[in-house]
């Protein structure tokens, strides 16, 4: 159901929003939806109560770390109520976590319970660094004109055109084959 290939939480979560057959598609219609999509991201709300109002909540978030990333790849300047709403969730403390070390391996060990504030929080976050990082990696929409998905583009040579060679690159490859093909056999037919 959920997709976790963009490479950044911020970029999975606005992926919860997809395209099939030009139709946009929600993926988030619950809190139950909510619920499993942190989950899968590794931010489990298993143990926490989700009320609508968080969902609603949610969806704004999206909608505005859309509006940034939209932004952003156009080169224009974001709507301030983008910048706001981003800003509502960042007043939060990400984490408090302590680097700990047992059994020769080092891990870190969270010493709060993920909420709903500190999961939109983390989101947040997670989108200000793309904003911010610009450099290190190239954001990047997927390159199928029918695909909405957002994603870091971390190969050497900064030239991955895909959400995901499955989902899009893969199915693009062979349509465009089927219709070359059908091409050359109407030419052949024209004879």
């Amino acid at each position: 159901m959920f997709v976790y290939i963009a490479g950044n939480i911020a970029l999975d979560f606005c992926n919860t929003e997809t395209k099939s057959r030009g139709e946009t598609i929600e993926l988030l219609n619950s809190v139950t939806d909510l619920k499993l999509w942190a989950e899968g991201a590794g931010l489990g709300l298993t143990n926490h109560k989700v009320l609508k109002k968080d969902l609603d909540n949610a969806l704004d978030l999206r909608q505005a770390i859309k509006g940034l990333l939209a932004a952003r790849l156009a080169h224009e300047d974001p709507r301030q109520s983008d910048i706001d709403t981003l800003n509502q969730y960042l007043v939060f403390p990400v984490a408090e976590q302590e680097l700990k070390y047992t059994g020769g391996s080092f891990f870190i060990k969270k010493n709060v319970q993920q909420t709903i504030e500190l999961l939109f929080a983390q989101i947040a976050q997670s989108a200000t660094e793309v904003l911010l990082d610009g450099q290190k990696y190239t954001l990047k929409q997927c390159a199928n004109p029918a695909c909405i998905l957002y994603f870091l583009d971390k190969s050497k040579t900064q030239q991955r055109k895909w959400c995901s060679m499955v989902i899009c690159g893969n199915r693009l490859k062979v349509s465009n084959h089927h219709k070359r093909h059908k091409t050359l056999s109407d030419d052949e037919a024209a004879r």
